[in-house]
């Protein structure tokens, strides 16, 4: 077994200083430390306090805006309301389906999107073991390609950006956003950064991964329907 690079001591400064590299503002969410945040960016907005054990069940949809325009979809668990040019794929792997944003037409990590994966992805979540909260999603067990360049191999964070509780349709998600550097493979450097957001249903067995960002995931999932 290969072992994974080691977290080095200045990952939160070194990736503070190139977030300005990696896309410009952050999509993200508003919790204790808010992010400023991109047009079309993902619009989730889980709590300030951070998760601990199982979140509430249940959300009211009091106070919701109105649903994103896209034609309802099922994704594996869910019935997602999906932009014109978002295409649906099975895989990587068993239990797990694949969102593609872009003119990607399979179901591959380099492609932008995101994933949607219940129990057989959960059961090995975190290298080799069962995904836990307060862990990043990171099934293998050595170093990874990074999504928007598989030249360069993962390097992952010891505490997430921010966490919370996120809606996912009327329930609620244990949520995170991790800071994932990208670093050479020789004598590690880091070249740039990218953010996985993630929302996590324990009751539901479920688990939605997203390294790319994605426009206006977190409302899409706000309007989700549990297939």
């Amino acid at each position: 077994m290969r072992q994974r690079l080691a977290v080095m001591a200045a990952t939160g400064a070194v990736a503070a200083a190139l977030a300005g590299c990696a896309g410009g503002a952050v999509p993200g969410t508003h919790t204790t430390a808010p992010a400023p945040t991109a047009s079309g960016a993902n619009q989730n907005s889980p709590t300030a306090k951070p998760p601990s054990g199982a979140p509430p069940v249940r959300v009211t949809p009091s106070g919701k805006p109105k649903p994103p325009p896209g034609k309802p979809t099922r994704v594996g668990g869910l019935v997602l309301r999906l932009p014109g040019g978002w295409h649906v794929h099975k895989g990587p792997g068993k239990d797990s389906v694949y969102v593609t944003t872009s003119g990607c037409d399979r179901a591959a990590l380099s492609c932008p999107g995101f994933r949607v994966m219940g129990t057989a992805q959960i059961a090995h979540g975190h290298e080799g073991s069962a995904y836990k909260p307060g862990k990043p999603f990171y099934p293998a067990q050595d170093v990874q390609p990074c999504p928007a360049n598989k030249n360069l191999g993962q390097k992952l964070p010891g505490r997430p950006k921010s966490s919370g509780y996120g809606a996912v349709g009327d329930k609620q998600a244990v949520y995170y956003q991790w800071t994932v550097s990208c670093v050479t493979r020789k004598k590690p450097q880091v070249k740039s950064i990218f953010y996985q957001w993630e929302w996590y249903l324990p009751q539901s067995r479920m688990l939605i991964v997203d390294q790319w960002s994605t426009g206006n995931l977190g409302v899409i999932l706000k309007w989700a329907k549990f297939a």
